[in-house]
């Protein structure tokens, strides 16, 4: 099983972005 190299680029800027919004929301709720 072979990822095209933009699909593994896809997913890893997704799963910045989710993590991202996580620490938006965690700061947001702390004020």
């Amino acid at each position: 099983m072979d990822l095209a190299p933009h699909d593994l680029v896809n997913a890893y800027v997704w799963y910045e972005v989710h993590r991202a919004c996580q620490m938006v929301i965690i700061v947001v709720s702390m004020f």
